[in-house]
C-alpha cells in the first residue's frame, strides 16, 4: 500500500457516522479524537508537499493509532479499516537516514511514555480493565517493533512505534491513563 492510499483510507474511516451526537461526554470524547485523527493527517499533507516521507508515513500511523484506540474505547465507529502499514516500500531507502533516526527516537520516547502512565480509575471500576489492555497492548506493540528494528526492518519498527503512541494518547486524552511523570512525552 503506498502512504496516498493509506491516508485516503484512513479519512474514509474517520468520515462514518459517529456513535454518539447528544453533547454528552462521550459524543466531546468522539469529537476530540476525531480533531486529534484529522490534525495528523493534515500534518501528513504538509510532511507529503515538503517531501519528507518520514514524517508523512509517522503522522499516518500515529493518527491510525488514534483511530484504533477511538473504536477499542467505544467513541468512534468501528469501519474495519483493512490497512497494512508495516510495509517497508512506505519509505524511499534514500530517506533511511531520518527513519533510522526517528525510529529509535519513537521507541524511546514510547517505552519512558508507557511506564509513566497508570489507570486512571479504581481497580473496581470497569474502566480499569480497559486502561490495563491498553497498556498490555502498547507494550506488546512496543515488543513487536523491537523484532522488527532488530530485523533490519524500520519502517515497520517506526509504524508500530508510532501507532502505538497513538493509543497511548488517546488513552491519555480521554482520561482512561492518568500520567505519573514525563507529562512531556504526552499530547494533552
Amino acid at each position: 500500500m503506498n502512504p496516498d492510499e493509506y491516508a485516503r483510507l484512513i479519512r474514509k474511516s474517520l468520515a462514518q457516522d459517529r456513535l454518539f451526537h447528544d453533547g454528552s461526554l462521550c459524543s466531546m470524547l468522539g469529537d476530540e479524537i476525531a480533531l486529534m485523527i484529522t490534525s495528523y493527517l493534515d500534518d501528513a499533507d504538509v510532511f507529503s508537499m515538503r517531501n519528507d516521507p518520514v514524517n508523512r508515513y509517522a503522522s499516518l500511523t500515529y493518527a491510525h493509532g488514534w483511530l484504533d484506540a477511538g473504536i477499542f474505547l467505544g467513541y468512534l465507529a468501528d469501519t474495519h479499516l483493512q490497512a497494512e502499514f508495516c510495509d517497508e516500500g512506505m519509505i524511499p531507502w534514500s530517506a533511511h537516514g531520518a527513519l533510522s533516526e526517528k525510529m529509535n527516537r519513537y521507541e524511546q520516547m514510547l517505552g519512558l511514555a508507557a511506564i509513566s502512565v497508570i489507570p486512571s480509575a479504581s481497580s473496581g471500576s470497569p474502566a480499569f480493565p480497559v486502561a490495563r489492555r491498553m497498556q498490555d497492548q502498547v507494550q506488546s506493540g512496543r515488543e513487536k517493533g523491537l523484532v522488527f528494528r532488530s530485523g533490519d526492518r524500520p519502517v515497520s519498527a517506526l509504524g508500530l512505534f508510532s501507532y502505538w503512541y497513538g493509543w497511548l494518547d488517546t488513552g491519555v486524552r480521554c482520561g482512561i491513563l492518568l500520567i505519573m511523570e514525563r507529562g512531556d512525552l504526552f499530547t494533552t
